[in-house]
């Protein structure tokens, strides 16, 4: 399975991922041994594409998470992506691969075409920056899951001088 999470508001991107991450962690490990994290910028396509192919320890499934592997310089990394969107089992059916991109553009044609690719995928989503009332009802809630009101006049301050930035407005 691979689950693709991109956008430039990367506060609700990364905080759907924390919540992936925990509740794989609460139903399937909780010892957090098959749990693995990637930064495809950093790391070698050689140890990522080995960890998407390892066998999970004690457990049923095993979580892998690359980040940035679009933004990744190497062919080889972006090979395998090629291959994960046209074929669902180039990784083991034990596998939950979780891909986390910080933005919807890129430069280069490969990045471009792969995007769109992993975009059309079952378990894509896409985090825009929140305007109007999206951004005035996801303010809302974020107050309330923390036991805070909040005043209409400060509640319209906020979404005009936020820009969208649900970073700041957190």
């Amino acid at each position: 399975m691979v689950i693709f999470l991109y956008g430039k508001d990367t506060f609700r991107s990364r905080e759907t991922l924390h919540k992936m991450i925990t509740k794989f962690k609460t139903d399937r490990d909780p010892s957090g041994y098959n749990v693995v994290r990637f930064d495809a910028t950093i790391e070698k396509p050689g140890v990522i594409l080995t960890e998407l192919h390892g066998s999970p320890f004690l457990a049923e499934k095993r979580m892998v998470i690359v980040e940035h592997a679009l933004e990744s310089k190497h062919a080889e990394l972006h090979e395998k992506l090629e291959s994960l969107v046209s074929d669902e089992a180039a990784i083991p059916s034990t596998t939950i691969c979780i891909l986390f991109e910080r933005t919807d553009t890129y430069k280069t044609k490969v990045q471009k075409e792969l995007l769109k690719q992993l975009a059309k995928t079952k378990y894509a989503q896409h985090f825009e920056i929140l305007e109007g009332s999206d951004l005035r009802q996801w303010i809302l809630d974020h107050a309330k899951e923390r036991n805070l009101t909040l005043e209409k006049n400060a509640l319209d301050f906020i979404v005009l001088h936020s820009k969208g930035d649900t970073w700041f407005i957190h």
